[in-house]
């Protein structure tokens, strides 16, 4: 048995994220966000140290709601582990801001990996 998709998706033009729109609703987005330099040099309760990545807009009309957001730190080799420490302030239009933390002051460098998952219609 085959199938047949007369149209299984849609490629959304965007200069930054590549960006999916499926025929039964779902769309999806990714891209990678670059880390330079980034100091680590906020202390949150507990000691862990952070810094605070800038916020980039999703492809216009991409989600009707809040997606589900997923962001993984890729070291550029430099001997420093980090992790993503969180996110807030995800909306439809944009993934708000990602928070890199690690166990000391340092500066980072690398990409932030990030995907998002949500509804077009």
């Amino acid at each position: 048995m085959s199938v047949r998709f007369a149209k299984p998706y849609q490629i959304v033009d965007d200069p930054y994220w590549t960006a999916v729109k499926y025929p039964d609703g779902r769309s999806e987005c990714y891209r990678m966000v670059p880390v330079e330099n980034l100091q680590t040099n906020m202390v949150a309760n507990g000691g862990i140290h952070y810094g605070v990545l800038a916020s980039y807009e999703f492809p216009n009309g991409l989600f009707i709601d809040t997606p589900v957001l997923e962001a993984t730190f890729l070291s550029d080799n430099s001997g420093y582990l980090a992790f993503i420490f969180g996110v807030t302030g995800t909306t439809a239009t944009k993934p708000g801001s990602i928070t890199v933390g690690r166990g000391d002051n340092a500066t980072l460098n690398g990409n932030v990996a990030v995907r998002a998952i949500g509804r077009w219609k």
